[in-house]
């Protein structure tokens, strides 16, 4: 089966970011504007005909979506939440800040490049002038990420051979942006231990180009939102899966089955995010999507028992 759709909403609801500086802890609703949303949805389903002693099918199905913002009620006609941006034009959500160009390793690379702060150094972040003004500010700042997948897809399957019987669940997910926020506190923050890649840090020339230097201070601002924080989220994952035997009737009677099963859940997870766990959720937020603060992951769960049906 095919499905493809293209719907469009208007006057959506959502809570506006406002002031701190006004008191209001909660942000009212208000029709924020308007989004669209297209895609495509596929699913192909196999059953082997004939099953006999052995039987199997198997089930992928496929899905893309696109989300624009179309229209947008406030008067600057963007949205700011955490570390992303909502414009007229993009996805809801994208992660907006400055593009990193590796890191500063000598104090020549410094004097070379536009103005960034007064105390930059070598081991610091280098940041890309995207205006050419000779001065890295805010004007710098660009859409860095998106959070939202290009596609997704899952595979299921079911197999059986005389008394065993195997399910499987496999759920994927490519193309999307995770803004690892965790890097803020186990890399940039004073107030929290530092994660092992802070052994990896810049400490000379050539030593990194990726890990700016270890600072108390930071007065060049390295960990400001920017791509530094960007990785990516794609991921593969073995869901569920569940190994069966149901004892012959010649040990119990026709009108009983017992069945024995192991199962595991979230067993294996292939990715090249480094953060706890690519599959995060919202914050709450409808603005704020793909922002990984560190959030607990999902455990691996084994499971054995028995299944007696009459």
């Amino acid at each position: 089966s095919a499905s493809l759709y293209n719907k469009s909403t208007s006057n959506m609801l959502l809570r506006v970011p406002i002031p701190a500086f006004t008191g209001v802890q909660t942000a009212p609703f208000v029709n924020g504007g308007d989004v669209n949303n297209k895609g495509v949805e596929l699913l192909l389903v196999y059953r082997k005909p004939n099953p006999g002693k052995f039987f199997y099918d198997v089930s992928v199905n496929f899905s893309k979506n696109i989300n624009k913002v179309t229209k947008l009620s406030n008067s600057q006609a963007a949205l700011f939440a955490g570390g992303s941006r909502t414009v007229v034009g993009e996805s809801i959500g994208v992660f907006y800040g400055y593009v990193m160009d590796g890191i500063f390793q000598t104090a020549a690379d410094v004097s070379n490049h536009p103005f960034q702060t007064t105390g930059t150094a070598p081991g610091d972040v280098r940041f890309k002038d995207l205006n050419f003004d000779n001065k890295i500010n805010q004007a710098d700042r660009t859409t860095i990420g998106n959070p939202w997948p290009k596609g997704s897809y899952g595979l299921s399957s079911n197999f059986r051979y005389n008394a065993f019987d195997l399910n499987l669940a496999l759920n994927a997910v490519y193309g999307n942006d995770i803004l690892a926020n965790w890097k803020y506190f186990t890399q940039g923050s004073n107030f929290y231990n530092k994660d092992t890649d802070m052994l990896n840090a810049w400490n000379g020339e050539g030593t990194s180009n990726t890990i700016p230097r270890l600072n108390v201070n930071d007065p060049n601002d390295n960990m400001r939102a920017s791509s530094y924080y960007i990785e990516d989220g794609s991921y593969l994952r073995l869901q569920n899966v569940q190994l069966g035997y149901s004892f012959p009737h010649k040990i119990f009677n026709k009108a009983q089955k017992l069945r024995l099963y192991l199962a595991a859940r979230n067993l294996i997870t292939l990715t090249k995010y480094r953060g706890f766990d690519p599959e995060i959720g919202s914050p709450g937020s409808t603005l704020i999507v793909g922002t990984d603060e560190g959030y607990y992951p999902q455990p691996r769960i084994f499971t054995a028992g028995l299944n007696l049906s009459f």
